[in-house]
């Protein structure tokens, strides 16, 4: 008898299902990210559009404040010319002599105008219209700055989304293996607990080994066909690598030729192959390594 008093054949029936289960779940899950990920994908391009349509319109905004900033100083700069000739010729004619204010203007030069003349010239020249240039233009600056704010309350907005939209996915993606790690955990507490209480039976320790050995190899499975995840062990004797190995604990030796070298193998490594485009080939690549004790040589 095995498990709660079913036969070994129909615990590895059931084993079985199970793993036909997780493997059915897997691929649901698979199907499910794909569609995911194509959402994710549209709405990061829509993200990066409206990011790229508010780095357009800083610039434009930008441009506009250059460009009426040097409007002003011009429009400025031409007032200021403005004045200091009306102040100039407020000066000269102050320094006529009354009979002179009196006197019937007489003939001069036709680039040197009387000075009566002068004064019936118009003090400044009209501005009006550059004026209403300026506040067209501070009006368009006014209206892009508002669109700019809406623009980035939109782009913080769909920032928001997408990270929620992430979290969502992640969560969809990861629950499945969740829960098919936690019944697989479940079975073999089950099975466990069950063969605790019988460790006097004949042959009960011989079974619980051999389903506990069936559960790893279900996993071992599952990681190297949905995965692509391979399984490495290191031996003790071989030489420490660094990228393949991982030590747990020091054991020092007086024996040089064991400095340096796996004292014992804790816990296997798991690896894969990736593509290299640099390289343009396939190449190892260490998922996690091997879990190891090594020798160092004791000091003298």
């Amino acid at each position: 008898m095995g498990f709660f008093g079913i036969t070994d054949n129909e615990r590895m029936a059931e084993l079985s299902k199970q793993v036909q289960a997780l493997q059915d779940s897997v691929e649901l899950q698979r199907r499910n990210a794909a569609e995911a990920q194509a959402a994710l994908t549209r709405k990061d391009e829509e993200l990066r559009a409206a990011y790229a349509d508010l780095q357009a319109s800083q610039h434009e905004v930008a441009s506009m404040k250059e460009k009426t900033a040097a409007e002003v100083k011009e429009l400025k700069d031409t007032i200021d010319a403005l004045r200091q000739a009306v102040a100039e010729k407020e000066a000269i004619i102050s320094t006529l002599k009354p009979e002179e204010k009196k006197a019937e203007p007489v003939a001069v030069e036709e680039n040197n105008p009387p000075v009566e003349e002068q004064r019936a010239e118009p003090v400044g020249a009209d501005v009006t219209p550059q004026l209403e240039a300026i506040k067209a233009d501070l009006a368009q600056i006014r209206e892009a700055y508002t669109d700019l704010v809406r623009k980035d309350d939109l782009f913080n907005s769909m920032h928001k989304e997408l990270d929620t939209l992430r979290n969502d996915v992640y969560n969809k993606l990861t629950r499945p293996y969740k829960v098919s790690i936690i019944s697989l955990y479940d079975s073999i507490v089950s099975t466990v607990n069950y063969y605790r209480g019988r460790k006097e039976e004949e042959g009960s320790y011989d079974r619980l080994m051999k389903q506990l050995d069936n559960f790893m190899l279900s996993i071992m499975d599952i990681l190297c066909d949905e995965y692509n995840l391979d399984s490495f062990d290191a031996q003790p004797g071989d030489q420490f690598d660094r990228r393949a190995h991982k030590t747990m604990n020091v054991v020092e030796t007086d024996d040089p030729a064991k400095h340096g070298t796996v004292a014992r193998a804790l816990q296997c490594g798991f690896k894969y192959m990736a593509f290299d485009p640099v390289k343009g080939v396939e190449r190892e690549v260490i998922f996690r390594p091997a879990f190891v004790d090594t020798y160092k040589l004791k000091q003298q």
